[in-house]
């Protein structure tokens, strides 16, 4: 049926449908530029993605070898000049660029010069045409959503659907996560914007082990994103002293005690020092979930700390939501026949809760809210931090350190935690990393087996950190 193409693949040679190579109609070589355009927004049926290869970009005069240089020229481009003179609305010419007519129903089409896709931030994109067209049209299948540029883009797209309460999204969902005043340069904001963390080593053992086993947390972040509330409007100077959970954003805290860093880190942070070397006595700003972590953990007596300022807002479900509907995606891949678009949409999808993080941070995002990927990173850890605390406590209930006997993790690397011997804990659901149908697991959270490392150094775990 028409209105099931969604993505199209054009070359010299042939052109690519939804999965479906097909050769290019006699008389393909004499288009005009609008006249090409034209039949590719009818064969995706006016909403959907075409992909230029670069001989067809070289023939009809759009960017080859290098994109323009300045947003004069990326606006002023003479294939787009060409364009709105013949009716086209067209912004720009780049890597990816959208373009609607008004004689072509529809919300117009998103184009992609195949030449300067970045496959790095692009994980729906190899060289296989008609792989990248099936795995497209299924991703707008599941989704409803037309993929275009990079998996945080695509995230976006999906994120401005969401809506918290009986709200819709608003404009101010999109910026403003930052702190005002002298807390808004991006330098001065919490280290928890951040992925590449150090890693945690234990000092538990005064020589490590000479092999150690790891486990792999499945699907760290999407897990983290579905349980990390976050402020759906613009952050507001409120100088808490006190923690709120109905309040989300960035909390100013003292630092207290942690008794327990030779087995495991201290529940505020890994870095032993957070912001200002020339003060690692002095207050941190710290996400939301971080603050309940240390929370949880003072009202049980094993950790202290004070919040001297905060800039925070209610709390919605936007997030989560968003969460569940990637996870949700991710399920629907199990419908899809060719076990390699199945693997290329899942890596799509992987791509995606990977990058919102980063995304979020960036000045050229549709999304810009900083406080949102301080959460995600928060929530992340700290649902690896009670779930290893949980472990090492065992039934214990009081502080007692020189006395709790349970495993100790010898290093913790983002979403990896490293034993001095394999483990398979009461209650915990691991799969072996060995295993073919790892992919085809759906529950959030769980484990697998990661791989073993042998004749770990102290420098040697240095270096895994660095």
């Amino acid at each position: 049926m028409a209105d099931t193409r969604r993505a199209v693949w054009i070359t010299d040679q042939g052109h690519a449908v939804d999965g479906l190579w097909r050769p290019n109609p006699a008389g393909f070589e004499h288009l005009t530029l609008a006249a090409l355009f034209t039949a590719i927004m009818r064969i995706v049926c006016g909403h959907g993605v075409a992909v230029l290869g670069p001989d067809v970009c070289r023939r009809y005069g759009l960017p080859s070898g290098q994109l323009p240089t300045t947003a004069a020229d990326f606006k002023n481009h003479g294939a787009a000049v060409e364009l709105r003179s013949h009716g086209f609305k067209v912004k720009q010419i780049d890597r990816w660029f959208h373009v609607e007519h008004p004689d072509i129903a529809g919300p117009g089409v998103w184009f992609a010069l195949a030449e300067f896709i970045d496959l790095d931030y692009c994980p729906m994109f190899d060289g296989n045409r008609k792989l990248v067209t099936a795995g497209l049209a299924e991703w707008h299948r599941i989704t409803g959503s037309v993929w275009r540029g990079a998996a945080g883009t695509a995230g976006n797209a999906l994120l401005r659907q969401q809506r918290y309460g009986h709200h819709k999204a608003e404009p101010q969902w999109w910026g403003n996560g930052a702190m005002d005043g002298p807390y808004g340069d991006p330098e001065n904001l919490p280290y928890e914007l951040a992925y590449d963390r150090h890693s945690w080593r234990s000092t538990f053992f005064d020589e490590p082990p000479a092999t150690l086993w790891g486990l792999d947390r499945i699907r760290a972040y999407l897990s983290a994103m579905t349980t990390t509330k976050v402020a759906g409007t613009h952050l507001k100077h409120d100088r808490l002293t006190a923690y709120r959970p109905g309040r989300c954003g960035w909390y100013a805290v003292q630092r207290g005690r942690w008794e327990f860093g030779r087995v495991l880190p201290d529940p505020a942070g890994y870095h032993p020092t957070l912001v200002d070397p020339q003060q690692p006595d002095g207050p941190v700003w710290l996400a939301h979930p971080t603050v309940a972590l240390l929370d949880e953990y003072a009202r049980d007596g094993f950790a202290s700390y004070k919040i001297v300022d905060s800039w925070t807002a209610p709390a919605t479900d936007v997030l989560i939501n968003h969460g569940k509907r990637l996870r949700d995606v991710w399920a629907a891949t199990a419908g899809i026949g060719d076990p390699a678009v199945r693997a290329l949409v899942r890596k799509a999808v992987k791509g995606v809760y990977k990058q919102s993080h980063g995304f979020w941070c960036n000045s050229q995002s549709e999304v810009k809210r900083r406080d949102w990927a301080g959460a995600l990173v928060a929530q992340s850890r700290a649902n690896l931090h009670r779930r290893l605390w949980q472990l090492w406590r065992g039934d214990a209930k009081r502080p007692e350190p020189l006395w709790f006997d349970g495993p100790t993790p010898m290093f913790i690397e983002t979403d990896d935690v490293y034993f001095a011997e394999p483990l398979r804990p009461e209650g915990w659901t691991i799969w072996d990393g060995d295993r073919d149908d790892l992919d085809d697991v759906t529950g959030l959270g769980h484990w697998r087996t990661s791989k073993t490392i042998h004749r770990v150094s102290r420098e040697t775990q240095q270096e895994v950190a660095a």
